[in-house]
């Protein structure tokens, strides 16, 4: 089912930030663990780290006839085909991962452009914390007409405290992730797009963590404040109920597969990084390393012999001769 945001409705964006991406995301670490000890950023940041191993593309928004509406991407739309997002479907699935976490992420809307904060010092079950730093998203509070104080739903758009909002991420109390950082591109240029805030990309078209924070933090200096928004504020607070996640029936398990090779010469044989015979899904990626492949040897990088192409792959192979083989980055045999 495809996610529709009608853009009048501000609130509304929380629908689609939703903890179920968590079902198609594979940590090696314990994100129980990490919020025990305290150790925030490390779980944001593995988080993150894992999300530039899917090889997602950074995309344009798809097209829709009505202005007042956008599409927004799944998560299953991301994390597998066509893995592709805008700033704002990568935002909206960072603070769902970061919530399945037990995080405390926000929703950061500029002019143009959308990312993510996240809490270094509260948990999930935080959100309705009196702290300063905390309280100010819960919305605007109005006396009724029986003169009680109440909070009414309402988006975060205080300008003045936006600059407090700046101090706390420069302080080290939220972190802030340009989530564009963790999505492939090779032509977005650091003069000329958004996405970048002057920043290049490294050389496999991807920001470091420590890149995204950095890009993230300037976007709220050179972009206009539209709004913030808590997501789970918005969840247990306001009553916005997160989009339901439908799980393909072939996204039983996620594996990922890492294979390195360094060979001397090949030589009338066969050599593959990685294999999937799987109707799951497989993230392979290779790093293979020949001197010389020869009569009719075969090198192959990631092969998949499923019923269904699943998971995104990647294979870099370095050969310095071949004669009479057979090199192959990705292979696909579907039964």
């Amino acid at each position: 089912m495809e996610w529709i945001w009608t853009k009048a409705n501000e609130k509304e964006l929380a629908r689609f930030a939703t903890d179920s991406a968590l079902q198609l995301f594979d940590l090696d670490v314990s994100s129980f663990d990490l919020i025990r000890q305290e150790q925030f950023e490390s779980l944001i940041e593995n988080i993150y780290n894992t999300l530039v191993a899917q090889k997602i593309k950074y995309d344009l928004e798809k097209f829709n006839l009505a202005e007042t509406h956008q599409r927004i991407r799944t998560p299953v739309e991301i994390l597998s085909n066509p893995g592709q997002g805008t700033c704002l479907d990568l935002a909206l699935l960072f603070c769902g991962l970061c919530l399945g976490c037990n995080l405390l992420p926000k929703l950061i809307l500029l002019e143009g452009h959308a990312l993510a904060v996240v809490s270094l010092t509260l948990k999930r079950e935080d959100w309705n914390s009196n702290r300063d730093s905390q309280k100010k998203f819960l919305g605007k509070r109005v006396n009724d007409s029986q003169g009680m104080e109440r909070i009414e739903p309402e988006v975060f758009k205080d300008l003045e405290n936006l600059k407090t909002l700046k101090n706390l991420i420069d302080d080290g109390i939220y972190c802030v992730v340009e989530c564009t950082g963790f999505a492939y591109s090779k032509t977005l240029q650091a003069n000329l797009d958004p996405e970048l805030a002057g920043f290049e990309r490294n050389i496999n078209g991807f920001f470091t963590f420590e890149q995204a924070k950095k890009v993230g933090r300037q976007q709220l200096e050179r972009l206009h404040f539209k709004y913030a928004i808590d997501i789970a504020v918005a969840h247990e607070s306001w009553g916005i109920k997160p989009e339901t996640l439908e799980i393909p029936d072939r996204w039983n398990q996620i594996t990922t597969m890492y294979a390195k090779q360094d060979i001397g010469k090949l030589n009338n044989a066969k050599a593959i990084g990685n294999i999937d015979n799987s109707n799951g899904l497989a993230l392979m990626n290779s790093d293979q390393k020949v001197d010389e492949v020869s009569n009719g040897a075969e090198l192959i990088g990631n092969q998949n012999g499923g019923k269904i192409l699943s998971g995104n792959t990647s294979s870099k192979q370095v050969i310095n001769k071949v004669e009479d083989g057979k090199i192959t980055g990705q292979e696909f045999k579907h039964l």
